[in-house]
């Protein structure tokens, strides 16, 4: 079996990575929404998994910036 070309290994790691810079920062979005419900029902535990959870998704996202 022949060797992939280097620019075709390279194209597929910068589409997994946009991929992941997407969904990461989609479910940042959606844990905010859902951090915003949880305080105005006052359910404080929830309000706490959804933040930390929320700043993993952040960090994530960050993580898989694609660069300029």
């Amino acid at each position: 079996m022949a060797a992939a070309p280097a620019g075709a290994i390279d194209g597929r790691a910068a589409q997994r990575r946009q991929l992941q810079f997407e969904v990461s920062h989609y479910i940042e979005l959606l844990l905010i929404e859902l951090g915003t419900m949880a305080r105005a029902a006052d359910l404080r535990h929830l309000v706490y998994f959804l933040e930390l959870t929320r700043q993993e998704a952040s960090d994530q996202t960050e993580r898989c910036r694609p660069n300029p």
